[in-house]
C-alpha cells in the first residue's frame, strides 16, 4: 500500500560544476588523508546552500517558490570566486572540510532576501551566522592532527574556481542508506 507523502526535505542552493583546479586540489587533500575516515561528498552534488529549508509541508511548496522568485526579481548574474579551503568544528575535533567564497557578500544579500521573503510562511530564520561554503566532506576520524592541519594548510589559501552564477535551485534531498539523493524542483534563472 503506497503512503501519501505530506512533506520534503527541501534547500535553495547554487549548483557548482567542479573545474579541473577544484578537482585537483579535492584529489590532493583525498591522496594525503587515505588513512583517515571522511565522508566525501559525491562529485555530482556539490553546491552553496543558500537556505536550508528542511522538513516542508508540500501544500507549502508552491508560495517558497515565490518567495525565492520574489528575491530574485533584481538579481543578476555574478561572478563568485571559490577560494580557501577550511574547517568547521575546532582544529582538534574537525568535522567538516569546507571551500569557501570570495564574492560572499552577494550570497548574504541572496541569503537575507530569501529569510524575509520565505518568513511570512512561518520558516524561522537561521540562529548560525551564515557562512558561504561548500562542502567537501564530513569527517569521521583524523588519525594523525597535526599532519591533517599541514595538508590543509597547504591549501587554506588557495584560489581554486570562478564560476558564473546564473541561477538558483530548489531541490528535494532524499535520506537514503547510501547517501542523500538530490531531485531538481525548480530553476530559477538570473538576469543576465
Amino acid at each position: 500500500m503506497d503512503t501519501i507523502q505530506t512533506h520534503k526535505r527541501l534547500f535553495v542552493a547554487i549548483k557548482v560544476v567542479p573545474s579541473s583546479e577544484f578537482l585537483q586540489t579535492v584529489d590532493f587533500i583525498k591522496n594525503n588523508t587515505q588513512r583517515d575516515l571522511i565522508n566525501w561528498i559525491r562529485e555530482d552534488h556539490y553546491h552553496i546552500t543558500l537556505k536550508f529549508l528542511g522538513r516542508t509541508p508540500i501544500n507549502k511548496i508552491d508560495t517558497i517558490k515565490e518567495g525565492i522568485q520574489k528575491t530574485l526579481n533584481s538579481c543578476s548574474s555574478f561572478i563568485l570566486k571559490i577560494e580557501n579551503t577550511g574547517i568547521f568544528g575546532s582544529k582538534y575535533k574537525p568535522n567538516v572540510l569546507w571551500f569557501g567564497m570570495d564574492n560572499h557578500q552577494v550570497l548574504k544579500s541572496i541569503k537575507n532576501q530569501l529569510d524575509e521573503n520565505i518568513q511570512s510562511i512561518r520558516f524561522k530564520t537561521d540562529k548560525q551566522n551564515f557562512i558561504p561554503h561548500l562542502s567537501l566532506a564530513r569527517l569521521k576520524k583524523i588519525e594523525d592532527l597535526v599532519f591533517f592541519q599541514k595538508v590543509i594548510e597547504k591549501v587554506s589559501h588557495k584560489k581554486i574556481q570562478s564560476l558564473e552564477v546564473k541561477e538558483i535551485l530548489l531541490i528535494e534531498s532524499v535520506l537514503k542508506s547510501k547517501g542523500a539523493e538530490y531531485h531538481l524542483l525548480e530553476r530559477f534563472l538570473l538576469h543576465p
